[in-house]
């Protein structure tokens, strides 16, 4: 069944455990809760740089604790809701010094930890689940696991696959950060991608 919600133009959708799609809007930058037949339930932010409002959100995803996380690219933030649609938190440091630079997809472990792709530093950055730095993976401290255009990431039990667009491959590394295989490359044959 094909569900059409006019002036809605969806870049991210994630379901939650009672089967409800939470989508990203990003024609008026912000995050909806759908029902069954795609209408609208609830309705959370706008755009703007305050809390809870966003500007060029990205992805969208579901925690393990049921808690709604979006990334918000142009704030340089990663928000959470609540099931209600009610602004929690927001993660917007990498490290001390550095902000997070353009979260553009976000992936979860079976621990709670969040792996935010910043696009603009080409860096995958591992955050426990109350916000703290864990690790970075990526960038320009590691040239055997640097990504030259990485645009999407997931974690599939203990590994962390990334998908580099720039070199036309996924790259699998553990969850510590050790990059263990790479495959795909530039192509229109079996294991190649075009674009």
């Amino acid at each position: 069944k094909t569900i059409k919600i006019p002036d809605v133009v969806f870049v991210s959708v994630a379901v939650d455990s009672k089967g409800f799609p939470w989508v990203i809007d990003r024609k008026a930058s912000r995050l909806l809760k759908l029902g069954p037949e795609g209408q609208v339930l609830l309705k959370a932010g706008a755009s703007g740089g305050r809390e809870g409002y966003f500007s060029h959100p990205s992805d969208a995803l579901i925690g393990k604790d049921g808690l709604i996380y979006v990334a918000d690219k142009g704030n340089n933030r990663i928000q959470v809701f609540n099931g209600e649609g009610v602004f929690l938190n927001a993660f917007s440091k990498a490290s001390a010094n550095q902000p997070l630079d353009a979260p553009a997809a976000l992936a979860q472990d079976a621990s709670g930890n969040l792996y935010v792709l910043c696009a603009d530093r080409k860096v995958i950055v591992i955050l426990s689940p109350n916000g703290a730095v864990i690790r970075e993976i990526g960038g320009d401290l590691a040239p055997a696991d640097r990504f030259d255009h990485p645009v999407s990431l997931a974690v599939l039990g203990s590994e962390l696959l990334v998908l580099d667009a720039g070199t036309r491959s996924v790259k699998v590394f553990t969850l510590g950060g050790r990059l263990i295989r790479e495959f795909g490359s530039r192509g229109g044959g079996k294991g190649e991608f075009k674009n």
